[in-house]
């Protein structure tokens, strides 16, 4: 496990290298801190994820065209940004469960069937979790909404990419609710659907 306490604690620092940086999280592993990982210089970092990892990650340099990319079978969260394409068959969660924050991916985001993308909501609010994929958003397997508040008739945005494929179902952490999708080239958005009490 790697921690830091500070508010601009960096977890994890690759620093240049000729050849791609590798970080693998175990199943155990963790890495909690306002910057998870960041890669400094020349290079860039390809991330297997299969425990936690809660922050930021900047996978390549700031002047570097190539492109870091994130394996990740475990969990994310808590990252503001993350500098590279991320490819999902785990749960990805923007900000913290039943918090409203955001999350910018600068490439592209690639969610498989496994996957789930954690969005949290506040129907009186009107306020939910904005996902921003600078890329292409592939957006299979399940759109999990964590609702902190529900309210009919309000839809509110959660995802803007630069184009977006949909595929994913959606649903709650109860059946007690429904909830609908409203899908656009390059957005989508979520309504409070049908209640089953029967």
């Amino acid at each position: 496990q790697t921690t830091t306490a500070h508010p601009n604690g960096i977890g994890l620092w690759p620093d240049g290298g000729s050849d791609p940086n590798l970080v693998t999280v175990g199943a155990r592993g963790q890495v909690l801190s306002t910057v998870a990982i960041q890669q400094t210089r020349y290079g860039t970092t390809t991330v297997n994820n299969a425990g936690i990892i809660s922050g930021s990650q900047i996978l390549s340099a700031a002047d570097s065209d190539t492109v870091g990319i994130v394996n990740n079978t475990g969990t994310l969260l808590n990252a503001k940004t993350i500098k590279g394409t991320v490819f999902n068959d785990g749960n990805v969660l923007i900000g913290s469960q039943a918090s409203i924050d955001s999350m910018r991916v600068t490439d592209d985001f690639n969610q498989r069937g496994a996957g789930a993308l954690h969005v949290s909501t506040d129907f009186s609010g009107r306020r939910a979790d904005m996902l921003t994929v600078d890329g292409a958003a592939r957006l299979g397997g399940r759109v999990q909404i964590d609702a902190v508040t529900l309210m009919p008739n309000r839809e509110l945005a959660f995802l803007q990419a630069g184009s977006l494929t949909p595929q994913a179902s959606v649903g709650g952490a109860s059946t007690l609710f429904d909830f609908n999708t409203h899908y656009t080239d390059r957005s989508a958005a979520v309504s409070v659907g049908a209640a089953n009490f029967t």
